[in-house]
């Protein structure tokens, strides 16, 4: 194995984010590493903070329990029925409280990859959509679940499509606890 991966090595966010915004060259957001490199840097700064949505909870959202997650989740959706899309939450509360629901639903953490793939799908121009191309083993289930569930939370409408219904069974029965945090 090692003769023939010797050079391998996983890649920093760093490295990541500057072959995302060099494959995307004047694509919104995809093609500018710094917006890139900032909103990630938002999502961990929230990800060791205090939510704005749940002020009385004193412990950052990396301590967060299942049943504090799920009360946020109430709170934001709660949140957005009544102020609409135009109070927005910070996008890196959002993102930091759905890394956490992952830790806590799949015993691990979203990769760098799978939250950057996230951020990047999320920030789009008014009335544009974005296409991505995930390589097999990158985490494209992680992905779309994180996505859908961060749609819904702000009560957007969310299908998922897939030309493989026999592959998505078992992976919808793997992600309902999640969305049902």
């Amino acid at each position: 194995v090692d003769a023939t991966f010797h050079d391998s090595h996983e890649l920093s966010t760093q490295e990541i984010i500057d072959k995302i915004a060099q494959h995307a060259p004047g694509v919104f957001f995809s093609g500018d590493a710094q917006k890139l490199q900032s909103s990630y840097e938002a999502l961990i700064a929230a990800y060791q903070s205090h939510a704005s949505m749940l002020r009385q909870i004193q412990q950052p959202i990396a301590q967060w329990s299942r049943e504090t997650v799920t009360a946020w989740a109430k709170a934001v959706k709660q949140h957005y029925h009544q102020a609409g899309p135009s109070k927005l939450i910070p996008q890196g509360e959002l993102l930091a409280v759905m890394k956490r629901a992952v830790e806590l639903q799949h015993g691990f953490s979203p990769r760098a990859t799978q939250l950057l793939s996230v951020l990047a799908l999320l920030n789009t121009p008014e009335n544009m959509g974005r296409l991505a191309q995930i390589n097999t083993g990158e985490g494209k289930s992680l992905i779309v679940a994180m996505l859908a569930a961060l749609h819904a939370l702000q009560g957007q409408k969310v299908d998922v499509l897939t030309t493989s219904t026999e592959l998505s069974i078992p992976e919808v029965k793997n992600q309902r606890p999640l969305f049902e945090m």
